[in-house]
């Protein structure tokens, strides 16, 4: 399926109005069945949809191993439905499937959301964070096409490349990551990821799920993110620019 359609359009700069061709990132809604039952639809680029849907599952807290997916498969008439069938059934208030908007947690309360708390094992040098963010940017190819798509990394403490995903919702492209880093089985090695956006509760939420002990983003953290990082024991980095940033949280974790 294509990723990017062409558009004409009337651009003005320096005072003079042209019309010229342009790049639209495609926005398509997909539909998600659990078991047979209406479960999410959420809006997505349309590619790498099966990792996508692995990391919502896993996000969302249905699933803890990849073993627990039993199959992933799409709709024969609808490419924008895909059935997901598990190795057990849970039938529980917060599992139950339902036709939803993208994020559950808010129907269980964030009293609910019992994650533990990460402890402060591993530092990283300040010069590395400016490294990732080189290398984090150099692959970022539907951004600079279209100025319109989120992106996120998830490396390792050796600085290796574990995972990374484009999409038109920033909590897709973390969902694409994860679900990446499932299926290779790289979860333990998971430990920094970076984000083309701001930080917000989902997204410091998808971290701990996932073990990350260092979230950057280019952009701020909001007020919730922060907390939430301070009970899971994530290290929160914004505004990673050029030559600068913010800490957070645990401010350990990265030697200056």
């Amino acid at each position: 399926m294509d990723l990017l359609v062409d558009r004409r359009i009337f651009k003005f700069k320096d005072n003079e109005i042209k019309e010229v061709d342009d790049l639209l990132a495609i926005e398509r809604p997909l539909e998600i069945f659990l078991d047979k039952m209406p479960y999410i639809m959420t809006m997505r680029l349309p590619n790498d949809d099966v990792n996508l849907v692995r990391g919502i599952l896993f996000s969302n807290g249905v699933i803890e191993d990849i073993g627990e997916i039993k199959d992933i498969y799409y709709c024969k008439e609808l490419n924008d439905r895909i059935y997901v069938e598990l190795n057990r059934v849970k039938r529980d208030r917060k599992d139950t499937p339902l036709y939803m908007n993208r994020f559950r947690w808010g129907e269980r309360g964030k009293e609910d959301i019992d994650i533990p708390k990460l402890k402060c094992k591993e530092s990283i040098d300040y010069r590395y964070l400016f490294k990732i963010k080189d290398n984090f940017e150099a692959r970022m190819e539907l951004f600079f096409k279209t100025g319109c798509v989120h992106a996120v990394a998830i490396f390792s403490h050796d600085l290796d490349l574990l995972a990374f995903g484009e999409d038109v919702g920033r909590y897709n492209a973390f969902d694409k990551c994860i679900g990446h880093i499932l299926a290779e089985d790289k979860r333990s090695h998971s430990y920094l990821a970076i984000c083309s956006s701001r930080l917000s509760f989902e997204v410091v939420h998808k971290a701990a799920r996932l073990g990350i002990q260092i979230l950057a983003g280019f952009s701020a953290p909001t007020s919730m993110c922060v907390e939430f990082a301070h009970k899971w024991g994530i290290t929160v980095i914004g505004f990673l620019r050029k030559k600068r940033f913010n800490i957070y949280t645990y401010a350990e974790r990265v030697k200056i």
